[in-house]
C-alpha cells in the first residue's frame, strides 16, 4: 500500500501520473480494509483518474449499510477474474503496471491471474505479507 502515499506526494504534479489509477481492496469486514480514509481522500484528489472497489467476504449486518460514499461501492465476495477483467483495459495492456499486495499465497495468486490474462512478469510488482505464526 505504499503505492497510495507515493500518489498523494505527486498531488499537485498530475502530468506525471498514469492516466487510470484502479484499486481493487479484500477484506473479511469492512473494518479490516486498510486506509479507507486515505483511499476515500485520493479519490477527492484525483477524481477523474482514480477510482477504488472494495470486497469484503464476511460483511456484519446488510451490504447497503456499507456504502460510504458515492464513490465506492461495496462487494460480497472475494475479487476474482472478472473483476480484474472488468478494470484491466486491454486495448492499454502495454502501459499497464499492476501493484498486487498480501499475503504469499493470494499474491502468487493474482500473478498467475494476471500472467493468463495477457500481462508480462516485468508489468506486475508485488509486496508480500509476511505472517509468523507462534
Amino acid at each position: 500500500m505504499l503505492q497510495l502515499k507515493t500518489l498523494f506526494q505527486m498531488k499537485g504534479n498530475e502530468d506525471n501520473l498514469p492516466k487510470r489509477i484502479t484499486l481493487l481492496q479484500c477484506a473479511k469486514q469492512k473494518e479490516e480494509l486498510l486506509f479507507q480514509e486515505t483511499v476515500s481522500e485520493l479519490k477527492n484528489v484525483l477524481p477523474k483518474s482514480f477510482d477504488y472497489h472494495y470486497f469484503v467476504t464476511r460483511p456484519t449486518g446488510s451490504i447497503e449499510e456499507y456504502e460510504d460514499t458515492k464513490n465506492c461501492q461495496f462487494r460480497v465476495g472475494r475479487i476474482n477474474e472478472e473483476d480484474l477483467a472488468m478494470v484491466i483495459n486491454k486495448s492499454q495492456i502495454d502501459n499497464l503496471i499492476c501493484f498486487i499486495c498480501g499475503p504469499p499465497p493470494m499474491t502468487d495468486h493474482f500473478c498467475s491471474k494476471l500472467r493468463n490474462m495477457g500481462i508480462l512478469p516485468s508489468q506486475i510488482k508485488y509486496e508480500k505479507w509476511w505472517c509468523i505464526k507462534g
